[in-house]
């Protein structure tokens, strides 16, 4: 059997050391930031609802009504929305808003804001298929802000999801940490539609 010439070994661990080395020193850095949010503010400031279902919303309502004192971010939910918060009686400050598209523009389109806001620890709400998907994508967008998250499984679930999804989502998190695009065109989803639903917003006030 031919081997390789032992300098063309040496030369491909290097080559492959270089990425790997990278990227456990970004993990490095996002990890430091993020423990840092949680002993400066080891109690969540904000529940930001990751929109997908009116379950998702309706547990948020009872969740929000054992909260009162927290505002209430909700990242294009359902046409529901702004309903069943009333009719739970929540009397919190709620944002609906529309720009995300998905789970990665959930976190992305917020982000900025949220920093702006000086909001450092987040309740995250998702379902249990959901959340793990959500975590690590919450970890590259989220961490990089300097923001935490305590995770909030709702009281119901959703079908299976393939883990391909979250390596993939995973992947353009980190795309839009380098490049600030998302690749969310080609998910063929609209991006209006939460937007035509009563009380949704593009994007958080100054004064939120």
């Amino acid at each position: 059997m031919k081997r390789f010439p032992r300098r063309l070994t040496k030369r491909w661990w290097f080559w492959l050391l270089i990425p790997i080395s990278l990227i456990l020193l970004l993990s490095l850095y996002l990890a430091v930031r993020i423990v840092i949010a949680g002993f400066q503010f080891p109690t969540p400031q904000l529940v930001f609802v990751l929109g997908g279902g009116s379950q998702r919303e309706t547990f948020a309502a009872i969740f929000a009504n054992a909260h009162p004192d927290l505002k209430i971010l909700v990242s294009s939910g359902t046409d529901q929305a702004e309903k069943i918060f009333r009719e739970a009686g929540v009397r919190n400050p709620v944002l609906l808003d529309c720009r995300a598209t998905d789970t990665v523009t959930n976190f992305t389109t917020v982000a900025q804001d949220l920093e702006r806001l000086g909001v450092k620890h987040v309740y995250l709400i998702a379902s249990p298929q959901h959340l793990s998907r959500a975590k690590a994508i919450a970890f590259i967008v989220f961490g990089s802000r300097g923001i935490t998250t305590t995770p909030v499984e709702t009281t119901f679930d959703d079908l299976p999801q393939d883990p391909r999804r979250t390596y993939r989502d995973f992947g353009r998190a980190l795309l839009w940490l380098f490049t600030g695009k998302t690749g969310e065109k080609f998910n063929g989803r609209d991006r209006d539609l939460a937007c035509r639903y009563p009380g949704y917003m593009r994007g958080i006030p100054q004064n939120w």
